[in-house]
């Protein structure tokens, strides 16, 4: 599988705190795409926690970062067979 982020970050940035978004806001961190989560059906995730889209993984701890803010689009192609 081959996921590409686009476009390249260019220009001013309007970074905030991690904090100040919503649970499921998308932003970028450290180049990465990531989206912010909250409670999950029986395991409680900190609203700390961000799913990495690039990386497929957690990344806790999320509090006191300074992250990207950005409005997502997805686009997809079907897979050769």
């Amino acid at each position: 599988m081959s996921t590409k982020i686009k476009p390249a970050i260019r220009g001013p940035k309007n970074y905030c705190a991690f904090g100040e978004l919503e649970i499921g806001d998308t932003f970028v961190w450290h180049g990465d795409l990531y989206r912010k989560l909250g409670d999950n059906n029986d395991h409680i995730i900190e609203h700390q926690a961000a799913y990495n889209f690039v990386a497929n993984n957690i990344s806790y701890e999320m509090c006191g970062e300074e992250v990207l803010p950005v409005d997502v689009v997805i686009t997809w192609t079907k897979q050769k067979e």
